[in-house]
């Protein structure tokens, strides 16, 4: 068999394990979307739109197979196979197809890609990748940023809003919803952020030492914070994991 008789072997086969997994993230049909009242143009324009990004989910989904079949170094089939045998390999599989469903972000697909490469090689990991999974499946490229931001210093939530909104003036400021609070609950959730207070230092007179101390709270990115970021492509230093994982492969070369 050629290799394009195998590529093409191999999307069918992706495209038929697919149907449960990208169909649960794509949701109903177009008609329910637009609406009773929505007219006949509009209509056909929304509904181009939605097969757009639906063939763009779906594209996503069969490159978490076909990238992690690459890493692995077996064919399409041969992954699918392997994972399906297994229940928790499955239960991977489904997790990264489903991610990769609900995404349009191409790095999102290249780590889910890993995830499964490296669940597939070393089952032991598996529970670890389907961690990985799960928290790249509620991060949006607003939680990424954060996180990287969080990696390189600790801030508190007044400061997480002010760059989550960016160059706004004061009064916008002032006036906005805080953003760090929807942002901080999903890394948290995951176990990718952290928070620690610290009581701040007070110097002066005796009035101020003797009033109750200001505790700030900040947050910070966690090791497991770091793991997913450097899944992303955006971490600057490795995990501890990742570090003594390096250390044993150079220990192990010749």
């Amino acid at each position: 068999m050629g290799d394009v008789e195998r590529s093409d072997k191999g999307i069918e086969v992706v495209g038929a394990a697919l149907g449960a997994a990208v169909g649960a993230a794509l949701g109903g049909p177009v008609g329910a979307v637009i609406g009773a009242g929505a007219t006949p143009p509009l209509t056909d324009l929304v509904g181009k739109a939605w097969d757009e990004l639906r063939g763009r989910r779906e594209n996503n989904a069969i490159q978490v197979v076909e990238k992690a079949a690459y890493r692995t170094e077996i064919s399409v089939e041969q992954l699918l196979a392997t994972a399906l045998a297994d229940p928790n390999l499955s239960r991977l599989l489904h997790g990264a197809l489903q991610a990769a469903g609900a995404s349009l972000d191409q790095e999102k697909v290249e780590a889910l890609a890993r995830c499964l490469a490296n669940g597939v090689e070393d089952v032991a990991r598996v529970d670890g990748e389907a961690l990985v999974v799960r928290a790249l499946s509620d991060l949006d490229p607003v939680h990424i940023r954060v996180l990287a931001k969080l990696e390189r210093t600790a801030m508190q939530p007044r400061d997480i809003h002010r760059f989550i909104c960016g160059d706004i003036d004061a009064r916008e400021f002032l006036l906005a919803e805080d953003l760090s609070g929807p942002v901080l609950a999903v890394l948290e959730r995951h176990g990718l952020a952290e928070s620690h207070q610290e009581i701040k230092n007070r110097r002066g007179s005796a009035y101020t030492r003797d009033r109750a101390p200001e505790v700030e709270t900040r947050f910070e990115c966690t090791e497991f914070g770091r793991m997913c970021l450097r899944r992303l492509g955006h971490g600057t230093r490795p995990s501890r994991r990742e570090f003594l994982s390096d250390v044993e492969a150079a220990g192990d070369s010749p």
